[in-house]
């Protein structure tokens, strides 16, 4: 702009065709150390590895990193440099609702299509989601060479949860086993991946998250019900179970059906109490009018383990997680046909 005091003001402008969500550097010749990162949002966890930092002449440390090494990439998933246990604590009080908390990032032989490593990227966001008991997800690509960066895509991504209260759910956590989540991501994320578009899991996970936020436990309930009638009927209909054949199954005959499999599976999660005490109560009322508060919390924590371990069962999980129905005690992981 050129101001003139006894003329018109000129203006002169210049349009930049960019996509609004990349910035890119195309001096891309004779690239080393090429990297992409993710950075996280409302990522909490327990790394493996201390760091020692100096400030001032002072030492401090903390657990903030652990690597995961998938079928083709080696993940290093770490605290950002800035972020602290004041922060967390905000996080986990809900005095803040969402903030850029760590980052993962992995070696690339080229910067020709990153975009391939965000597959892989999300999958991990929704495992630790799964595993720690709070949402998390990737809003930043970037590629780096050495200290220059090359490339940076914005996404456009949220949570509709945020961390307040959800410690009781961390089931699997650095701080009762220092290699548990390196253990968990690399024993599932194989099979998350494979399993994710036919088993809907993404969905299952957002239907857990979503009832671990909710405070009306009428609702929780109802959230854990349509959650294991999804997961019910994407196992069925992909273990021989036809479309019109599960029109006629309720949430009882499903989980009795699973049962052949999954052996773990309580009866009375298979007889009509579940149905006629539970799900019909809620889904045509709204209430279930003959339960106790503390019985309503009961059912629910209940319904959420049993989902959860028919996850991890079913993603091939070995290891042990804390039981929010055993005191957060350390379970083993059930085996399929009672194995």
């Amino acid at each position: 702009m050129t101001a003139n005091l006894t003329g018109p003001t000129t203006v002169v402008a210049t349009l930049l065709v960019l996509s609004p969500l990349v910035v890119q550097n195309t001096a891309n010749e004779h690239l080393a150390d090429v990297k992409v990162r993710y950075t996280l949002i409302n990522a909490l966890f327990c790394g493996e590895q201390d760091t020692v930092k100096h400030e001032g002449g002072t030492k401090s440390s903390r657990r903030d990193r652990f690597t995961v090494q998938s079928a083709k990439y080696t993940w290093e998933i770490a605290w950002l440099a800035h972020f602290n246990k004041e922060q967390v604590d905000d996080l986990k009080s809900g005095l803040i609702q969402s903030l850029p908390t760590a980052t993962m990032e992995t070696p690339l032989d080229s910067v020709a299509n990153p975009k391939e490593f965000d597959d892989e990227a999300e999958a991990i966001t929704r495992l630790l989601t799964l595993a720690t008991g709070i949402a998390t997800t990737w809003v930043v690509r970037e590629v780096w060479s050495g200290e220059k960066l090359i490339q940076q895509w914005f996404e456009r991504k949220g949570l509709s949860t945020n961390a307040e209260g959800k410690a009781r759910y961390e089931a699997i956590s650095n701080l009762t086993d220092a290699s548990a989540l390196r253990v968990f991501l690399e024993e599932t994320l194989p099979r998350f991946q494979q399993l994710e578009s036919s088993l809907r899991l993404g969905e299952v996970v957002d239907y857990m998250e979503q009832a671990r936020h909710q405070k009306v436990i009428q609702v929780r309930i109802a959230i854990l019900v349509l959650c294991l009638e999804l997961l019910s009927y994407q196992w069925c209909l992909q273990n021989g179970s036809t479309e019109d054949e599960l029109s006629d199954k309720n949430i009882v005959s499903k989980l009795k059906y699973m049962r052949k499999v999954f052996r773990f599976i309580e009866k009375r999660f298979t007889d009509d109490a579940l149905r006629k005490d539970i799900r019909n109560p809620l889904i045509h009322s709204g209430q279930i009018p003959l339960m106790s508060f503390e019985e309503l919390f009961k059912w629910a924590d209940d319904l959420y383990v049993l989902a959860l371990r028919l996850l991890l069962c079913t993603l091939g999980y070995t290891g042990k997680f804390s039981d929010l129905t055993q005191g957060m005690n350390l379970v083993a992981t059930p085996k399929m046909n009672g194995e």
